[in-house]
């Protein structure tokens, strides 16, 4: 029997960042075409797009959070990320500071 270890997490990585990326370059197909559109109806549908995806985009980056907290709590590396999803892994801090030094 074979241990496949962390490569199914690696896969669901590479998902979720191509699940992300799609997401956000579809909302913004729509955010343009609901600026560009010549009628209420196609405004409201495109809106409608606008937000389905940009809901699909933070579902994905949330799911992406937590698995590539999880690889390192694994001791695992996680992947690079492409800068459009540099928001996903949050901030380090500095243990040894305050908070009033983290300002």
């Amino acid at each position: 029997m074979h241990d496949a270890g962390l490569v199914p997490d690696f896969e669901v990585h590479n998902n979720l960042v191509r699940t992300a990326l799609a997401a956000l370059e579809e909302a913004e197909q729509a955010r343009f075409a609901a600026k560009t559109v010549s009628n209420r109806a196609q405004q409201e549908e495109a809106e409608r797009r606008r937000t389905k995806y940009s809901d699909e985009a933070i579902s994905a980056k949330y799911k992406l959070r937590y698995l590539r907290r999880d690889l390192r709590d694994e001791g695992a590396t996680p992947p690079y990320l492409p800068p459009a999803l540099a928001d996903v892994d949050l901030p380090e801090t500095d243990p040894n500071t305050t908070p009033e030094e983290r300002v």
